[in-house]
């Protein structure tokens, strides 16, 4: 059964919306979050770059990210809302419904992403 969550993170929390969901639910980090929804596909404008060899190691889900970060802003001002963390996650929500190509698939492997990670290590 495929269940898709919507995610923000903000300031040492993850807003997240269940796609048969109403209300966002905030959690204190993205593995409460993982482990209480246990999402098959996880929708996030984008993902901090400290939780991605977090998301190396989780199986049996699929990390999908913006493809463009400003169409986030557009949603929510055509809509009329102004920035918050639970705004954004009901814009991506919207968002996907209406346009899934804006978005993108994280990695397309665990050791892709693992090599991401080191790489930016090794940059950084």
């Amino acid at each position: 059964m495929v269940s898709r969550v919507f995610v923000d993170f903000g300031r040492n929390r993850v807003y997240a919306l269940p796609e048969d969901g109403e209300e966002v639910v905030v959690f204190n980090d993205f593995l409460e979050m993982f482990g209480k929804l246990r999402p098959t596909i996880v929708v996030a404008d984008s993902y901090p770059k400290k939780l991605q060899p977090t998301i190396t190691r989780l199986g049996g889900a699929t990390f999908l990210r913006l493809r463009d970060l400003k169409k986030l802003s557009e949603e929510r001002n055509n809509n009329g809302h102004i920035k918050t963390d639970e705004n954004d996650v009901k814009a991506l929500r919207q968002m996907f419904y209406k346009a899934p190509d804006l978005f993108q698939p994280l990695y397309a492997s665990p050791v892709e992403l693992e090599v991401r990670a080191l790489t930016e290590l090794w940059v950084g």
